[in-house]
């Protein structure tokens, strides 16, 4: 394999530190993948995770989306009726979910999710009594699974093998799909100068985007491609977390909204963490204050920024929105807005089709149509 030294960290309760290779991730991956086929997610049916950024998160996301099934991150911030729809439209199998957020698997079970036949706790610590059955422990299955799995060399390069859905701001939450192809191609154009490139083997890319949004805006896949170190920020990363991991891991890429640019600025100035390993900073999701790009540009890093990231916009992150600067001259708020009005009305002409199930078995596994 590519890079099979290259380092993985992630932030773990108590501010701890976990960290492995590429080829660590590698083998569980397998393992997660043999676990995943005997809970019964075979090729077109779906995992569900409610989680946050962390390694065992990460390593379902790729392991489904290796073999051939569907990765669905779900976003724990949405009400229970709109998680309800989104796990019964996507026929969520197996829920896979973090041991803070099993209250909110119990309501989604009580709501209606109704396809719903196992569930699989992410924690290394003994299960917390729960309602929830069955209900399986993550690490004591992977440590009783071999790492070693067949992958399939048949998948369709087309088929969908992961979910995005909307934050239903405009009635319910739809669902955008990604194929394995559209993944790959995405990371790869990524690396171009044109988009969010070039990306460098000795990067530090610090994944803030949750794994819900648009697939971690495809940011770990990006890194992965060019070899770089991925960092993973954990549950609840407040703007001190982040301004730490920044200093000790020596990120030099940070992608997040502004409201956490200016928690990981405040956090920096208070506690003194350096920010100096910083190349590369991107924002999006809202308007970015001057005062903040200025202080980030400041520092001499490639600041750029865009007013939407979007679930359901396959390129992520559009041209007309994004302007990288290297001076202190700052897109107005009015462009931004103008670039989000101009990529939005851009999606809806693509007539790209919503997220819609398979309806039998002869059609999981295929491209939605």
């Amino acid at each position: 394999m590519c890079f099979p030294r290259r380092e993985i960290v992630a932030r773990t309760a108590g501010e701890d530190r976990f960290v492995y290779t590429y080829a660590d991730f590698y083998q569980r991956l397998q393992r997660a993948a043999q676990v995943l086929d005997d809970l019964g997610v075979g090729r077109g049916q779906t995992l569900g995770v409610l989680g946050w950024n962390t390694h065992p998160h990460l390593e379902l996301d790729y392991a489904a989306i290796c073999k051939g099934s569907i990765y669905l991150g779900l976003n724990f911030r949405l009400d229970v009726d709109a998680l309800v729809y989104t796990c019964n439209l996507a026929r969520v199998r197996v829920l896979a979910v973090d041991p803070e957020l099993l209250p909110l698997a119990r309501s989604l079970v009580a709501a209606g999710a109704n396809t719903i036949e196992a569930f699989l706790l992410l924690s290394d610590q003994a299960p917390p009594p729960t309602t929830l059955a069955p209900l399986h422990d993550h690490e004591t299955l992977l440590a009783q699974t071999p790492a070693e799995y067949a992958f399939a060399d048949d998948v369709d390069e087309n088929a969908t093998v992961c979910v995005s859905f909307t934050g239903g701001t405009t009635g319910r939450p739809k669902g955008c799909p990604y194929s394995n192809r559209f993944l790959v191609l995405r990371a790869l154009k990524r690396q171009s100068a044109q988009s969010l490139g070039p990306y460098r083997g000795d990067d530090v890319l610090l994944i803030i985007p949750p794994m819900f949004h648009a697939h971690a805006f495809n940011l770990p896949m990006d890194g992965m491609i060019a070899g770089a170190k991925l960092v993973l920020p954990g549950v609840h990363p407040d703007g001190h977390a982040v301004a730490r991991l920044v200093a000790q891991e020596g990120v030099t890429r940070l992608m997040a909204n502004p409201v956490l640019g200016k928690l990981v600025l405040a956090a920096a100035a208070e506690r003194d963490h350096d920010l100096s390993s910083l190349r590369y900073v991107g924002f999006g999701g809202d308007i970015v204050p001057r005062d903040m790009a200025q202080r980030f540009l400041a520092m001499g890093v490639k600041l750029r920024c865009a007013s939407t990231w979007r679930s359901t916009c396959r390129a992520g992150c559009c041209p007309t929105a994004c302007r990288s600067r290297t001076s202190p001259r700052v897109p107005s708020a009015s462009s931004t807005r103008r670039g989000c009005a101009s990529s939005t009305a851009r999606i809806t002409r693509s007539r790209r089709r919503a997220f819609q199930a398979p309806d039998s078995a002869a059609q999981r596994g295929q491209p939605c149509r």
